[in-house]
């Protein structure tokens, strides 16, 4: 999918989520040995001695030397609580993180096929008013022809030059509508759509092969939510991070215990010492105890406590959202064929009515306004069944993205019902 490396949400989370991945290996880290060395060069020293001498007198020698000293210094953690749950909560921030990029891979899946359904019903839109009113330009002809022949009066044909002019104002706003959905899908995307031909049409016979759900049951649908939203499941792994920040923060108690070994070779060069060399090692192990820290720790407990009680509110806040969306889309997508096929008998009623009230007006028993509400009623028939197709199909792809099982496949075989 081009938008993947186009789109600046998507490539933020991804780039987010490299960013938290790293902080497991900086946690890891911190529990392995740590080696360092030092090197001093001090070539000018200056020292001053003062002494008394026997005879009471103060005598002062001064000298000038230089001296050279390396070190090797380990140090590895034994006992560290406060390291080990460092490390336990970069895992879970990281965990938490990669459920965060699956959800923004999803969204993006999403704000795709939105930008694309409006775009093909923009287009649909478009073509109904440019049909539209093409059908008054025609109704006008006939009307200015049968008022110059007499069958006709100056009303009938100021009434559908009104309509022809809405009906333009509406051809504009239809024109414009369909232009800022190109635009859309062409930013979201990243690839340039050029004109209304780059956008596909729906197959005839489209009803029959609007993909169907598996299972009607809620239930089913709710379970699957519950276990496979991303945006659920990044919620709840945030709520097990505050949890081991928690631990962490009360591991500050804690004693630590390290192990320390240094070597140290210190070469000072003056009269007494000259072509001396000192050579010290030691190892041991150092053990620090907390002892009082003005109450930083008690408050960073609490502090991490009011983290986990909003956490755990967000999840509650996120469940409720997912379920009212998911219910919605359920309850749409199981009326959804029924509001298609009622919309399609809209229609042809309407192009019934149209039809019986052209050969009504030939026999006087219909004016020309009823010709003119019944093209109005038509066209009005005819974009209704457009939304409620369109309808249809975002509902069964919001609801397994509610649902967590949103899948590439799952938008291609939408695009299957289209063609061009």
């Amino acid at each position: 999918m081009e938008a993947t490396s186009h789109d600046p949400t998507y490539l933020k989370a991804r780039a987010d989520h490299a960013a938290i991945q790293e902080n497991v290996s900086i946690s890891r880290a911190s529990l392995l040995p740590s080696i360092t060395a030092e090197s001093r060069n001090t070539p000018k020293n200056a020292q001053s001695i003062t002494v008394r001498a026997p005879s009471e007198e103060y005598l002062t020698f001064k000298r000038r030397y230089s001296s050279h000293s390396a070190s090797v210094t380990l140090q590895q953690p034994l006992f560290d609580l406060r390291r080990w749950n460092q490390l336990k909560q970069s895992k879970a921030a990281a965990e938490a993180s990669r459920y965060n990029l699956m959800e923004a891979s999803q969204n993006l899946m999403i704000r795709v096929f939105e930008a694309y359904i409006e775009a093909l019903y923009a287009k649909d839109q478009y073509q109904i008013a440019r049909s539209q009113h093409d059908a008054y330009a025609e109704e006008l002809k006939r009307n200015q022809s049968a008022y110059r022949i007499g069958d006709a009066t100056r009303t009938d044909v100021a009434e559908t030059q009104a309509q022809l002019a809405a009906s333009e104002v509406a051809l504009e706003d239809a024109n414009d509508a369909m232009l800022v959905a190109m635009q859309n899908l062409s930013q979201i995307t990243g690839s340039k759509i050029s004109g209304i031909g780059a956008i596909a049409s729906i197959k005839p016979g489209y009803i029959d092969h609007l993909p169907q759900l598996k299972t009607q049951d809620i239930g089913h649908w709710k379970s699957l939510a519950l276990n496979n939203n991303r945006r659920l499941l990044q919620a709840r792994k945030s709520v097990e991070e505050a949890r081991i920040a928690r631990t962490k923060a009360k591991s500050e108690y804690a004693p630590t215990v390290s192990l320390v070994a240094d070597h140290t070779r210190n070469t000072p060069r003056t009269d007494e010492t000259l072509d001396h060399r000192y050579r010290t090692s030691s190892i041991g192990v150092a053990v620090s105890i907390p002892l009082y820290s003005g109450g930083s720790t008690n408050a960073t407990v609490r502090q991490v406590n009011h983290e986990i009680e909003s956490r755990m509110r967000n999840a509650e806040a996120i469940t409720h959202d997912i379920m009212t969306n998911l219910e919605q889309k359920h309850r749409l997508l199981t009326s959804g064929l029924l509001r298609i096929t009622a919309r399609q008998r809209a229609v042809k009623a309407a192009q019934t009515a149209l039809t019986g009230n052209r050969v009504a007006v030939i026999v006087g028993d219909r004016v020309n306004i009823d010709i003119l509400d019944a093209t109005q009623q038509l066209y009005s028939a005819r974009s209704a069944l457009n939304r409620a197709v369109y309808d249809n199909l975002k509902a069964i792809i919001y609801l397994k993205y509610y649902a967590g099982i949103l899948a590439p496949s799952d938008i291609e075989d939408i695009d299957k019902l289209f063609e061009g």
